[in-house]
């Protein structure tokens, strides 16, 4: 920085000097204030510097090698300016530097941004590779969960309550703690809601997480839970839409009173959606109740209620199963982690309204529903 104000300053005091002493130069005529000449001239070349210095520092010396002759190199070209002076010639110099200082500097400026782009496409590069190495390990981990756990004899079961599923301690115990480290990522984000007589929590949609815990993201796109979840559905499952703020979502209930009352995960899209529902953090006396088969015509329903302990898996048909979480009480916290699946993933205009609608009003607020491009 210092270097930079004293090189600005030396060429401005070149303009002053200069502008004292043009009336008695014969044949020179500057249309513009010397002193600003200068200023212009010093700037450049400091801007040139600090961008030459910032590109050294990203690339390494080479990437800053310029060209010589004899063994001076271009900058060198200041060491000239005694000589210049004892030959009256700082007018004529003032001139060429105002000019040809700026016209570098514009080129400097634009190999900076060359090197930084390629830079920040190395770097995208490089985290897409580190990505998709974390994701295949999550799919192996969870892959050798699953060898343990065969869907088909899982299926009947499945089938037999209704379209719901319960299995506690389901994840390995490493990605339970991965999911608790992405609960404490994403905080900051959580967007509180109240719906008087229904609904008090917090909630954080795909695109939060996305950005502070992409760790979830590798578990949802999992081959291996997708292929497993199909089978126990019986029918082929897909990912929900980009655009769909609850393809993965977390839900706080961390204040007295948090909760939701009696719903269905209603489905917009064309066909079916799925709901997988793991516990994560879970110190409170809140509990899931359910109501199996009541949507199924001459079958009795058949009430229930659990708590999720941390890892723990519940799977059902959303538009079939009538379910709440009751309250949180004084000092307590439950964080549960939800991913989405559909067997259609078209949705009309007027639905998706009405869905963008309600996931801005009761979970996560306008800005991530209607603030964001899929």
């Amino acid at each position: 920085t210092s270097d930079a104000v004293i090189t600005i300053l030396l060429f401005i005091a070149i303009g002053v000097g200069v502008g004292v002493g043009v009336a008695a130069t014969a044949g020179v005529v500057l249309t513009l204030p010397p002193a600003l000449l200068g200023g212009a001239a010093g700037s450049a070349i400091a801007l040139i510097f600090m961008l030459r210095m910032r590109i050294e520092d990203m690339e390494g010396k080479d990437a800053t090698r310029q060209g010589s002759l004899g063994g001076f190199e271009t900058e060198d070209v200041l060491y000239l300016l005694p000589l210049v002076t004892l030959c009256n010639g700082l007018t004529r110099f003032l001139i060429a530097a105002s000019i040809g200082a700026p016209l570098f500097a514009i080129w400097v400026v634009i190999d900076y941004r060359r090197v930084v782009r390629r830079l920040q496409t190395t770097s995208a590069a490089s985290e897409r590779l580190v990505r998709a190495a974390c994701a295949t390990e999550t799919d192996r981990t969870i892959a050798a969960r699953l060898n343990a756990l065969p869907a088909l004899p899982l299926r009947s079961q499945f089938a037999g309550q209704g379209a719901f599923l319960y299995l506690p301690d389901f994840l390995p115990a490493e990605l339970t703690a991965r999911l608790v480290g992405a609960v404490a990522a994403v905080r900051a984000a959580v967007n509180r809601n109240y719906l008087p007589g229904h609904k008090q929590g917090g909630s954080v949609s795909r695109h939060a997480i996305d950005e502070l815990a992409p760790c979830i993201a590798e578990l949802y796109r999992s081959p291996a839970l997708i292929s497993w979840l199909a089978q126990l559905a019986g029918e082929p499952l897909q990912q929900s839409p980009a655009d769909d703020p609850h393809a993965y979502a977390l839900y706080f209930y961390t204040r007295p009173g948090d909760h939701i009352g009696w719903h269905y995960d209603t489905s917009y899209y064309a066909g079916r959606r799925y709901t997988l529902l793991f516990g994560v953090i879970d110190e409170s006396s809140c509990r899931l109740d359910y109501e199996l088969h009541t949507r199924d015509e001459g079958v009795a329903v058949v009430p229930g209620s659990l708590q999720i302990s941390p890892g723990g898996l519940v799977f059902f048909d959303g538009d079939r199963l009538r379910h709440r979480i009751t309250p949180a009480g004084e000092n307590e916290q439950r964080v549960s982690l939800t991913f989405e699946y559909v067997t259609d993933p078209h949705m009309s205009p007027w639905w998706r309204l009405i869905s963008k609608t309600k996931d801005a009003v009761a979970y996560f607020g306008l800005r991530q529903v209607f603030g964001r491009r899929a």
